[in-house]
């Protein structure tokens, strides 16, 4: 048995280790006895917070991830968005930063023993060297720690268009509102409460929610808890209750529509209609500035339905090519053979 060999074996080994560790809750057990005495560690975080540290309690895996999760995402001359921001904006599908390294590491460990086991299979048909399977389960293992930051981009993504897309249909109720009361903070109240209230997360969802609540921070508990109480059946909703929620506690409406980028990504229709709802909260006339608004989404709609027409043209065309390809070679390959053969004979 040579060095390589050794090592793969290791790996191995210690991978399906950390696998029933961590499905088994060992693992955060194991990270819970090395730390320090309690009152030892409260004393340290009294202190790094009296210096104003955010002071983040993390079990051992949630350690490693948040690691992985810092050297592959900063890059120099880049602000980075707190983690917490990131999940607000994708609607919360990891309820907690802690949620969200945790199943990084899961994902990573699977993904790298699933890996070398595969290998090891391959192996046997190819004659795999062990270092090459190596390689492939960490190739796999990197793959999998970006699966949760790859899920809470694409949910960001949704939730921007979705929004954009609301605005463009409730939009003018809004503008109706405001019409008929002559009070944008009436006309927001109005469209609020007559929208369906939808809560994003599923039963087993909010079940498990519920099991970690204490352990949560209390940033995080207090957004979970608009989700878990319905925030609006749309996301131009949401963005008015959320908005009337930040007035509703006194602040600002600049500082308000400010908070909203916290959770969407920000873009030039939002921004400029939050500028438009600030102004009109001060007592400005907006009704001008709000149908013309209206206007430039339905234009900007109207333009996506085309691009998104032609680009399904172009993909249709391009699967009817290689809808005909097999059928070519069908009629084509039989007609060549025969006429090779009329023409050598």
């Amino acid at each position: 048995m040579n060095f390589a060999e050794i090592i793969f074996i290791t790996l191995g080994a210690t991978g399906v280790w950390i696998i029933v560790m961590v499905l088994f809750g060992g693992l955060e057990k194991l990270s819970k006895r090395q730390k320090v005495d309690a009152i030892t560690l409260r004393v340290q975080q009294a202190e790094r917070e009296a210096h104003g540290e955010r002071v983040e309690e993390l079990t051992l895996p949630e350690r490693i991830a948040k690691s992985v999760s810092d050297l592959t995402q900063s890059a120099p001359g880049r602000q980075e968005t707190p983690l917490m921001t990131q999940l607000m904006r994708a609607g919360m599908p990891f309820f907690s930063p802690q949620h969200f390294y945790n199943r990084q590491v899961l994902y990573a460990i699977g993904m790298t023993v699933f890996g070398i086991l595969a290998g090891t299979l391959f192996s046997l048909f190819f004659n795999l060297t062990p270092w090459l399977i190596l390689m492939l389960g960490l190739a796999l293992g990197i793959y999998g720690a970006t699966l949760p930051g790859q899920e809470v981009r694409k949910k960001t993504i949704q939730r921007k268009e979705g929004l954009k897309i609301d605005m463009t249909f409730h939009l003018p109720r809004l503008r109706m509102g405001l019409r008929n009361i002559g009070e944008i903070s009436l006309a927001m109240k109005e469209v609020i409460d007559s929208s369906p209230q939808e809560i994003p997360f599923s039963q087993n969802e909010q079940e498990e929610m519920r099991k970690r609540w204490d352990t949560l921070p209390q940033e995080t508990a207090i957004e979970l808890s608009m989700y878990l109480s319905g925030i609006g059946g749309n996301y131009f909703s949401e963005l008015l209750t959320r908005f009337s929620t930040e007035l509703g506690r006194g602040v600002s409406p600049e500082e308000a529509a400010e908070k909203m980028n916290r959770y969407f990504e920000p873009f030039f229709f939002m921004d400029h209609f939050l500028s438009l709802l600030v102004q009109g909260i001060n007592g400005r006339p907006i009704a001008k500035l709000l149908a013309d608004l209206d206007l430039h989404l339905h234009r900007d709609l109207k333009k996506t339905i085309r691009q998104k027409g032609a680009d399904a043209e172009t993909k249709m065309a391009f699967a009817s090519m290689l809808a005909l390809i097999p059928i070519f070679i069908v009629i084509l390959v039989p007609l060549v053979v025969i006429a090779m053969s009329f023409l050598g004979g």
